[in-house]
């Protein structure tokens, strides 16, 4: 066996040994012991990295998620809560069923079902996981330093990788992978909730002002569109959204960050414009002219990251089947289980054109699914704002009313602006942090219905 080869083995088996270890003495401390993993471990098999040879390794967590469900079974523990969330449950039964029922109209099989439910339903099961765990003060704190601390060392690793060995766009991440700029996007959109979230319940200061500063210095590194186009305005829905006690410092605050964004915005586009060229101008240009219905069918259809999307209603629409229940489970990304091209490079136009999550499901299960999956997320907003009722005058309180505001944000992005970019419901990165606020969340408001009760 060459170096290179044991190197992959001994990796492998010092993982499985972690995992073990994890799940026989840390059960209910296993979400920020298993983040690590998940960040960096699907992104090691892109090509040139560690694991390359491994592809298998990159969906892990379509193993890992299910065996968690199985133990948390055998401890009887998994069905405690479902007279709390019975809705949950219910809106993924029906997302199961509506599989199904597009796999029989496509003649698709129950390899191609059920492979498809173990990639989109693996984190809400987690979700369910996450619910019969203990999540401590403790267990939060430490996956809050832990997030902090992986996200921090992208910043030299990016900053070396640019400046020094001029390296730039999708790979200037090597631990991240070949398409690491998407995940370290999606860190640091869910980073700048949680600084500003923090902000607002403990007073903004100038390590604040700096962390958000240094994500867009990043962004300019990697190329992060998303952080240029979409960061602002998730920063004002998490603040918007944020429980203040008198509503003029809400709209002080709003108006403050509104009348900052023009200097700062202005400074940060200047420089990307430099770095990059005027790339981000024909985006912003080609938006608004969509949105004004000045330009044809052809141009419309091109429209960065959004061209996909519009000519994939374009051709489904044509049948009312097809329209409600898709090609059948799999269909828009195939090649992940049968090593064959999915439909939906079909529907790839020149330029920037990339898949991106409303895309494929439709592709897959059609408006039915969609909307139905869209519900399960729905539920998410459901808990948040059953958590609004939940006192945090303790001060013990203060760490998860800082990810109840933070939530807000981050979920806004993973619903309306993650799917217009990325197939963010499929993404280890994007799904793993979410679900489990979500799940302090819930805890959190189960504690308190139960507290109203005595």
């Amino acid at each position: 066996m060459s170096p290179t080869g044991l190197l992959q083995l001994l990796l492998v088996s010092i993982i499985g040994i972690y995992f073990l270890i994890i799940l026989i003495k840390k059960w209910d401390a296993f979400p920020f012991l298993l983040l690590p993993l998940v960040w960096y471990l699907p992104e090691q098999t892109s090509p040139g990295r560690l694991l390359e040879n491994y592809i298998f390794v990159r969906w892990f967590t379509v193993i890992m998620i299910p065996f968690l469900m199985v133990i948390a079974i055998l401890k009887r523990r998994f069905f405690k809560t479902i007279r709390y969330i019975s809705g949950f449950y219910l809106l993924i039964a029906i997302f199961i069923i509506i599989s199904f029922i597009s796999a029989f109209l496509n003649n698709k099989s129950l390899f191609d079902v059920l492979s498809y439910l173990s990639i989109y339903l693996r984190y809400p099961i987690f979700f369910l996981v996450l619910t019969t765990l203990d999540l401590t003060e403790n267990v939060m704190r430490k996956f809050l330093i832990l997030f902090s601390i992986l996200l921090a060392i992208q910043f030299p690793e990016v900053f070396i990788r640019y400046s020094i060995l001029g390296i730039k766009g999708d790979e200037v991440s090597w631990s991240l992978g070949s398409w690491g700029t998407a995940n370290l996007g999606i860190y640091m959109i869910y980073g700048g909730c949680l600084i500003i979230a923090h902000a607002l319940h403990k007073n903004i200061t100038l390590w604040h002002i700096a962390g958000i500063l240094i994500f867009f210095i990043i962004a300019i590194f990697g190329e992060i569109k998303t952080i240029m186009v979409w960061f602002i305005i998730v920063i004002l829905v998490t603040v918007v959204f944020h429980p203040f006690q008198t509503k003029i410092k809400k709209y002080i605050i709003i108006f403050v960050i509104i009348i900052l964004i023009f200097p700062f915005g202005q400074t940060i586009y200047q420089y990307w414009n430099k770095v990059h060229g005027i790339q981000l101008a024909n985006i912003f240009q080609s938006i608004y002219l969509t949105l004004q219905g000045n330009v044809g069918t052809e141009d419309k259809y091109s429209l960065y990251r959004l061209g996909i999307l519009l000519r994939i209603v374009e051709g489904i629409r044509q049948n009312t089947t097809t329209f409600l229940f898709g090609f059948g489970p799999g269909s828009s990304f195939i090649g992940n289980f049968s090593g064959i091209p999915g439909l939906i490079i079909q529907y790839l136009g020149s330029g920037k054109d990339t898949p991106n999550q409303y895309a494929s499901i439709l592709l897959d299960v059609g408006l039915t699914g969609l909307i139905n999956y869209f519900l399960i997320l729905v539920f998410l907003i459901k808990i948040w704002r059953k958590s609004l009722n939940v006192s945090d005058d303790n001060q013990n309180m203060k760490l998860w009313a800082i990810i109840r505001t933070a939530f807000v944000g981050m979920i806004f992005y993973y619903l309306i602006v993650g799917p217009l970019y990325y197939p963010v419901w499929r993404f280890d990165a994007s799904s793993y942090i979410l679900y489990f606020f979500a799940a302090i969340l819930y805890q959190r408001v189960k504690n308190g219905e139960k507290k109203s009760k005595h």
